[in-house]
């Protein structure tokens, strides 16, 4: 990864471990930006991207687009990944999640539950 884009990646982590779901956004998505100006972009890094800005909006209470970037990122990982991998299992367990939750009209994300917290083992 280029080494901007690890910075505003590390950052965006800083940020959402806080819960500054705000200012981890706007990380990911200049480091993002910065991997995309890259040669040859790392897809892995460009699907953990994706999956937390997707996580971003998620815990914004922005469903759909949460459920936008949650699909871009298992796209790569269906691509990359064995189909056995537990990290694609998690990915589509919580693309369902996010499409539940947008058909129920859910106001709130589940904190409580722990659901997207263990995102990317």
């Amino acid at each position: 990864m280029a080494q901007g884009s690890e910075l505003y990646y590390l950052e965006g982590k800083k940020y959402f471990d806080l819960m500054e779901f705000d200012l981890a956004l706007s990380s990911f998505e200049r480091a993002l930006e910065l991997l995309e100006l890259a040669n040859n972009p790392d897809e892995m890094r460009r699907a953990e991207l994706y999956n937390r800005i997707a996580l971003c909006h998620y815990y914004r209470f922005d469903a759909t687009r949460a459920y936008d970037y949650m699909q871009r990122s298992l796209e790569i990982k269906e691509r990359l990944l064995d189909p056995q991998s537990e990290t694609l299992k998690i990915a589509q367990e919580n693309l369902v999640e996010i499409k539940r939750e947008m058909h129920k009209g859910q106001k709130y994300p589940p904190h409580s539950s722990g659901f997207f917290w263990n995102f990317w083992s």
